[in-house]
């Protein structure tokens, strides 16, 4: 079983998407057809499912999208790395920046949240 620290969230990979594509999240979750935030939310869709074992419906909802238009575009976007490497490239270049602020922001909460350390043994939070 993957402990649920290490899975990114719908979070994560909406913002990975972003950054990478140099979209906004509004742009994302908006309605525009325009190439990059189309592509963005696509590959969004595409991810977002096998890294946060979320439903299509969720994923969607998070985007304010129904479960079939994330169907859809998780279609499109595999059919499109089958013929063009630019679109896996980018795929698999969101899907580690998705991985990477995940981490980064455990880390962080890491931090923030230490392990208390008492009689100089760790203790584990209940």
């Amino acid at each position: 079983m993957v402990e649920a620290s290490t899975i990114p969230t719908l979070a994560d990979v909406a913002q990975a998407a972003c950054q990478y594509f140099g979209v906004s999240l509004d742009e994302l979750r908006g309605g525009s057809r325009l190439a990059k935030p189309t592509v963005a939310r696509q590959v969004y869709y595409y991810l977002a499912g096998p890294l946060t074992y979320e439903t299509w419906e969720c994923i969607g909802r998070y985007v304010d999208r129904d479960h079939s238009t994330v169907h859809h575009g998780r279609g499109r976007i595999a059919s499109l790395m089958k013929v063009d490497e630019d679109t896996a490239h980018d795929v698999e270049a969101v899907r580690t920046l998705a991985r990477q602020l995940h981490s980064e922001r455990a880390c962080m909460s890491d931090r923030e949240n230490p392990i208390p350390i008492l009689g100089g043994a760790v203790e584990a939070p209940v």
